[in-house]
């Protein structure tokens, strides 16, 4: 039931990050791109692909609060 759980708020604070942040973030997660790849596919800089998965990250933590501070 946790799991479900935990996949549901993942899911929900994904679908809650910028639109652009979320777009590199699901290529990077769901579709196994690399960063260089993502870079190239939506005409970005590689650094602009880490930084936007970086704030994924930092969002998706914060959203998700200190019970699932153990993943990160």
């Amino acid at each position: 039931l946790e799991t479900e759980e935990l996949y549901q708020l993942i899911r929900a604070a994904v679908l809650n990050l910028p639109d652009r942040c979320r777009e590199v973030f699901t290529l990077s997660r769901n579709e196994n791109l690399t960063n260089k790849e993502i870079a190239h596919q939506l005409g970005i800089s590689v650094k602009t692909v880490e930084a936007q998965i970086t704030l994924a990250l930092k969002r998706i933590r914060k959203f998700l609060g200190d019970r699932y501070s153990y993943l990160w």
